[in-house]
């Protein structure tokens, strides 16, 4: 039996006249009823809400607004007060949903609706490889849990807040810090595939040093204190084990330089003794050695 639960799907968009299109067709294409997709863009300037609107006018779950914003946070910020879901879930401009039975199989999940926040895991581009997983608080202080895996249920964002738009890339990554180690928050992990995330975008290739700025303080503020020691003391090991390889790699590169030295020589010896010069002087340094020693210097026997 179907869900009714209603699962509203957000997408920031900016002059992403190249993605969009087969963004809303993948959400289009859901089997999946009950759903609405907001577009909110930042006033493009390309021919982005000209292809929105035509197919707003196609399908009626689609839905959007196009206004100045202060990047991809504040817009799912926006978004967040204008859906009419009782589920939120992100999805990129250059991203789609890993098939068309995606929000079926999720919102048929039995029990569902005894959790905040439920996620998956998504196909990492064209690469093949699947991120990333079921998460501990450990693996979460080392990477994030990709925000187009998850689906938040709407409450959780008036219980923990929205996201800290001080951070343009990793505001997600605090957010979900956020709820992992709160016991308020029910979660629940699914082993399956939620979307194929387009590892080209923007935040796959930008560093945010806010964030890692502030990573102590999130950290303490997000992980018990004991995961904190122990990661510091992790870390501490790892860059020591970092620096011992190092070390060992250069000595080995010293050896075999001093290997390719001793090589060399041993090589130019054999050479000069297989050389025609060193053949036909041989009775000279014969003659050289006889009187050498009849002169008492040297040590020639017959």
């Amino acid at each position: 039996m179907e869900s009714n639960r209603k699962v509203s799907i957000v997408t920031p968009t900016y002059n992403a006249v190249n993605d969009i299109e087969t963004c809303l067709l993948s959400v289009a294409h859901q089997t999946y009823k009950n759903k609405e997709h907001l577009i909110i863009d930042g006033a493009s300037t390309d021919a982005t809400l000209e292809i929105v609107k035509r197919y707003a006018d196609k399908y009626s779950h689609i839905k959007f607004i196009s206004e100045k914003d202060n990047g991809i946070y504040d817009a799912m910020n926006k978004a967040i007060d204008l859906t009419s879901g009782e589920w939120i879930y992100f999805l990129g401009c250059d991203d789609v949903f890993y098939n068309d039975t995606v929000l079926e199989e999720i919102f048929n999940i039995g029990g569902i609706d005894l959790f905040d926040v439920v996620y998956g895991n998504v196909l990492w581009g064209d690469t093949g490889k699947i991120y990333d997983g079921k998460f501990s608080t450990l693996k979460l202080m080392d990477q994030n849990i990709c925000h187009q895996a998850i689906f938040y249920e709407k409450s959780i964002f008036s219980k923990l807040g929205k996201f800290d738009t001080k951070y343009k890339i990793l505001a997600d990554y605090v957010f979900n810090m956020k709820w992992f180690n709160n016991d308020g928050v029910r979660s629940k992990y699914v082993n399956n595939i939620i979307a194929k995330y387009g590892i080209n975008g923007r935040s796959s290739n930008v560093q945010d040093m806010d964030f890692w700025e502030d990573r102590a303080l999130i950290y303490k503020e997000n992980f018990p204190a004991e995961y904190v020691l122990f990661k510091d003391k992790l870390q501490y090991i790892e860059l020591d084990i970092k620096q011992k390889e190092h070390q060992l790699a250069e000595r080995d590169r010293q050896l075999t330089d001093r290997d390719r030295q001793l090589a060399d020589r041993d090589q130019r010896i054999t050479d000069l003794i297989n050389s025609f010069s060193w053949r036909i002087t041989k009775p000279l340094r014969w003659l050289n050695a006889v009187i050498l020693t009849k002169l008492g210097v040297g040590n020639y026997r017959r």
